[in-house]
């Protein structure tokens, strides 16, 4: 049955945005103008990966054993790659009779496959390789004007299908690796639109399940109804001007610290576009019954040359313990601790509490789960 040519063409944008339909759709641009076998493929130079690779209304394994027996020793693949991409293209234009009367391609395989008279186009481009391939449904017979017209009018349409296609499967890989990546930090991460929260890691998941951050109407809040409305103000821009971007909210009934932080992200659109939407929010779990690990806190002091006893008043600092209570527990005097604190401060650059904070937690969001 044969199709509309708009119908088609529409058929071939809409497989760009769906793996599944590329192969109904060959099967339908083949109709329309009698075709046999359609070969699809495109692979990427680099890296090997298939975009696609069918054989529609053939053997299933053409594909696979092209690619693997022929593809390398194929003398057409650079003929091919020097017509313009997009371009419809007869293979008698650039393969003489006398070399396909001696080409084990053309007189073992693709006879064996039922493939005859090849005419298609180069979908080639920015480092891959690909073909969209028609045959005929024997040797005797051909394309008449008015199919190779269509097929002509066709070709320009499924290169940019496919282009748009592989760009789309570029991107979904990489937003999934992004999403990979975010998922190896010990730090809740998520991204607002407005108050929405439209992307968020499996720390920020599991915080959740504290019952302390709530998700409202896809809205970030918190259950204690004052430092909810803390919270709000803070998202919404109204913040301390001493820590622009550092909000530390207590569940002293959990006995929990969270260390939230704000960073715009600007729109790489020009003009009035470029209104500021959305923001990235980090939030950082600290226990203040549970101490960060003290190797953990050397670490992070390691390289700005921190004694053992001053990272031992930094912990007491990241979990909110009172230097008066830390110095009765160590039994030694306040003056000396504070003295050790002011050191610490000193070596890390740290001028403030609250920066210590924000320091520590920039460290732990680079540093892997499990790892120590």
């Amino acid at each position: 049955m044969t199709l509309q040519p708009d119908r088609i063409i529409h058929m071939l944008y809409e497989s760009a945005a769906a793996e599944e339909d590329w192969y109904k759709t060959a099967c339908a641009l083949g109709d329309q103008v009698g075709a046999g076998p359609v070969h699809v493929f495109l692979c990427s130079l680099e890296t090997g990966r298939e975009y696609v690779n069918f054989l529609a209304r053939g053997n299933p394994d053409f594909a696979t054993e092209y690619l693997d027996d022929y593809a390398p020793t194929d003398f057409r693949v650079p003929r091919v790659m020097a017509h313009k991409a997009g371009v419809y293209i007869d293979e008698r234009t650039y393969v003489t009779r006398d070399e396909a009367a001696s080409s084990a391609i053309h007189q073992e395989f693709l006879p064996r496959q039922d493939i005859y008279n090849i005419s298609g186009t180069n979908l080639t481009h920015d480092g891959c390789i690909g073909w969209f391939g028609l045959s005929t449904r024997g040797p005797g017979h051909d394309f008449d004007d008015r199919q190779r017209a269509f097929l002509s009018s066709i070709s320009g349409h499924v290169f940019r299908a496919m282009k748009l296609y592989r760009t789309r499967q570029d991107l979904v890989a990489e937003l999934d690796l992004s999403s990979q990546t975010l998922d190896l930090v010990n730090t809740g991460i998520l991204v607002l639109a407005g108050p929405q929260v439209v992307e968020s890691n499996a720390a920020f998941k599991r915080l959740l399940e504290d019952r302390f951050f709530l998700l409202r109407n896809d809205s970030l809040t918190c259950s204690d109804p004052v430092q909810a409305t803390t919270l709000q103000r803070h998202l919404a821009g109204d913040r301390d001007p001493a820590n622009q971007d550092c909000l530390v909210l207590r569940h002293p009934e959990a006995g929990v610290t969270y260390l939230v932080q704000c960073h715009n992200l600007t729109s790489p659109l020009p003009g009035p576009q470029r209104r500021q939407t959305h923001q990235a929010v980090s939030i950082l779990k600290l226990d203040l019954d549970e101490q960060p690990d003290l190797e953990e806190v050397m670490a992070f002091c390691g390289s700005y040359g921190v004694s053992h006893a001053e990272a031992m008043v930094m912990r007491a600092v990241l979990a909110s313990q009172h230097l008066s209570a830390f110095a009765e527990d160590r039994g030694i005097r306040l003056d000396t601790v504070q003295k050790q604190l002011k050191s610490a401060m000193r070596k890390t650059e740290l001028n403030s509490q609250k920066k210590i904070f924000q320091a520590f937690e920039r460290y732990r969001l680079m540093k892997p789960q499990g790892r120590s």
